[in-house]
């Protein structure tokens, strides 16, 4: 009995990750051919990938580094996973009625201004105000309006 993970191609020329089992078929104690079994294990790679990302970003939020050095260990971590090329976070104070961004990386704008949380119509407030992390149906609202 043989097990290993490889990678194969579909056809539509996309890889994706396999797990193959193989074991002889005998007849006789002689080997008359073989049995494989190939597995998609893409969800299983996707979910350790998640679970490697969480992990190394909760250690990093236990160790004694400044908020800074968090900020970028989160922004390199989820790059693992998402296209994080843009990408910022986003700070509200209720109080003081201000959205900050502490951390922000962009292609284009290089300065996050302080804006007012009630005040500005942004997608980002739009994300916080409902509390949602998926947004693509909601945020195809929001250019339209």
């Amino acid at each position: 009995f043989v097990s290993y993970e490889s990678y194969r191609k579909r056809k539509d020329g996309s890889i994706f990750p396999v797990s193959i089992s193989a074991s002889p078929i005998k007849i006789n104690n002689k080997v008359k051919g073989i049995i494989t079994l190939y597995q998609d294990i893409t969800e299983r790679k996707r979910n350790d990938n998640l679970q490697k990302v969480l992990y190394n970003i909760s250690k990093a939020a236990n160790s004694p580094i400044s908020l800074s050095q968090l900020y970028s260990i989160i922004h390199r971590e989820l790059g693992n996973i998402i296209n994080a090329t843009n990408f910022y976070i986003a700070l509200v104070d209720k109080k003081e009625d201000k959205i900050y961004f502490p951390y922000h990386q962009d292609e284009k704008d290089e300065n996050f201004p302080i804006f007012n949380f009630s005040e500005t119509n942004s997608l980002t407030v739009y994300v916080i105000k409902r509390r949602r992390e998926k947004v693509s149906e909601d945020c195809k609202l929001v250019v339209s309006e």
